[in-house]
């Protein structure tokens, strides 16, 4: 089950779910728990009528975070050939920008990780996962993860060092937040700007992190640089525009791969990813995609009665 998301479960196992789970019937209200009297009643419900938790229709417009193009509005973003200076949406600041909507929404790179960056750094830091595929999807399952977005460059030297310290490596939280951090300071279109993926560039800081490179230590600067070209190289084979979930899929089984080589840790990325976002992405490369055959073998079942969602 995804967070946020209804989702159809078999009635045995209903018994088995705790109170951070939500049952609903077909109103949408929740029926595992007692709220009586309580302002958040169900939006269909007469009682929601002036809810401190029912927003305004211009305060949803404000506040909802769109999971492709303009986080703003949704709308198509348009790259500029040349910076130009732009206030952000959301925090005011002034800055250069790479890209607006056509309704002149910027939003500054801080802006757009600030929720995600905490999801990841959060995840990261206490996750038992050793397989990094199956980390890969359950961040970017969570809402505040774009489609697209800088948040991918924070969140691969995140996995890549959590798997690695579940799989017997010697890394401290300190280490993987660090790393993340320094991830957030890639910004997004660096793809195409910088000629260098934010993938590869995460997957050399987590790297970089392993051997506690520096600027002045030949060895593991050369084996940091060594690993993200490599990556680079994997990502380089596919034509086709920006796609974060394949550029991060591609750079983690590749990382898995050169593992058993370069690292005294043998890294794992079995888990099966399906794509289910190639009907938003406009840049979708479809057969050419290494995802598409995992797409093509889903099966759809049959949904049983019972939503469920997340608290």
């Amino acid at each position: 089950m995804v967070k946020g998301r209804r989702t159809a479960v078999p009635h045995a196992d209903v018994a088995l779910l705790d109170d951070s789970v939500f049952i609903l019937n077909e109103e949408g209200a929740v029926t595992n728990l007692v709220m009586t009297n309580s302002c958040c009643a169900p939006p269909s419900s007469p009682d929601s009528a002036g809810s401190c938790c029912t927003p305004t229709e211009a305060a949803q417009e404000d506040t909802t975070r769109q999971n492709s193009g303009c986080m703003c509005c949704g709308e198509e973003l348009h790259y500029f050939t040349e910076p130009r200076e732009m206030a952000c949406h959301y925090c005011g600041q002034t800055r250069f920008a790479d890209s607006c909507c056509a309704k002149e929404h910027f939003v500054c790179n801080r802006c757009h990780q600030e929720n995600g960056l905490e999801v990841i750094k959060s995840i990261c830091t206490t996750t038992k996962e050793q397989d990094l595929i199956t980390l890969l999807k359950l961040i970017r399952s969570h809402p505040s993860i774009p489609m697209h977005g800088p948040e991918h460059h924070a969140m691969i030297p995140g996995i890549l060092l959590a798997c690695y310290r579940n799989c017997g490596g010697a890394i401290s939280s300190k280490e993987i937040l660090t790393a993340i951090s320094r991830g957030a300071d890639v910004p997004g279109g660096v793809c195409g700007f910088w000629g260098a993926c934010g993938a590869a560039i995460g997957i050399g800081i987590g790297i970089a992190t392993i051997f506690s490179a520096t600027p002045l230590t030949p060895g593991p600067r050369q084996l940091a640089q060594e690993f993200s070209g490599r990556i680079l190289m994997a990502l380089a084979s596919r034509k086709g525009g920006r796609c974060c979930q394949r550029e991060t899929y591609i750079a983690l089984t590749e990382t898995a791969r050169l593992s058993a080589e370069m690292l005294s840790v043998s890294l794992q990325a079995q888990a099966e990813l399906h794509c289910d976002q190639y009907l938003h992405n406009k840049e979708c490369i479809r057969k050419q995609c290494p995802l598409w055959e995992q797409r093509a073998g889903i099966t759809e079942q049959k949904a049983i009665p019972m939503a469920i969602s997340f608290s």
